[in-house]
């Protein structure tokens, strides 16, 4: 595998089948990646590597049982294609970080620590019928939206999650613009910004912390005031 290698330490029993430990999986190139997440990942995989550890414990039998904690994912120089027919990847990075990940399956609930990115870069374009092109692979027709509306009326556990703060760092965000008769690109350049803690419930105020980036249109450059 080369450079990819994975760690494991911890107990493992048969009958019933019940392990408890540590896994740790490094180096894992995007191709490999690629393998795994094509039939569920709607965008083209370009670049990245990832590194991922985690204490967990895992029980099959009568009852199904799946925690982890203590997780711990990089992500370096991942690239990402809206299609395969981009001329380049509408989004890289250079290292994103998670610590302090948790699930637990049977509680539906995961929990995460700080998430870092620096030197993340997002292309994002309205066409001129006003879709964006990030969320064309998740277009759904009326029926599936009313089937899943009807889903969540019936009563069924509602997952839940938490994020303790974001930080991003030296990135840019790319925004096109072709539903004005006069298109429009505004470049968002050396933004860094702190996001403060967000959980499921999304009613409680968050707390936003930006510098100042530069901003570029159509080749001119200012800072954003």
């Amino acid at each position: 595998m080369g450079d990819e290698t994975i760690d494991w330490q911890g107990d493992l029993s048969l009958a019933p089948f019940y392990s408890k430990g540590s896994v740790k999986v490094s180096g894992i190139g995007f191709n490999t990646l690629e393998h795994f997440l094509a039939p569920y990942l709607p965008y083209d995989l370009r670049g990245g590597k990832v590194s991922l550890s985690s204490d967990y414990e895992l029980q099959i039998g009568q009852r199904f049982l799946l925690v982890t904690r203590n997780g711990r994912l990089s992500v370096d120089e991942l690239a990402i294609a809206i299609g395969q027919d981009s001329e380049e990847a509408e989004l890289t990075s250079g290292t994103i970080g998670i610590d302090e990940i948790g699930f637990d399956l049977d509680a539906l609930e995961a929990e995460v620590g700080q998430v870092s990115l620096d030197g993340f870069e997002i292309a994002v374009t309205r066409d001129q019928s006003g879709a964006i092109d990030w969320l064309a692979p998740f277009s759904k027709t009326a029926d599936e939206s009313a089937s899943e509306t009807e889903a969540s009326e019936s009563g069924a556990s509602a997952f839940r999650w938490s994020v303790a703060g974001i930080a991003l760092s030296e990135s840019q965000l790319r925004w096109r613009d072709r539903q004005p008769e006069t298109p429009v690109e505004l470049v968002l350049e050396q933004l860094s910004l702190s996001v403060g803690s967000l959980d499921h419930m999304l009613n409680e105020p968050v707390n936003y912390q930006p510098t100042q980036p530069w901003l570029a249109v159509a080749g001119s450059q200012s800072t954003v005031s």
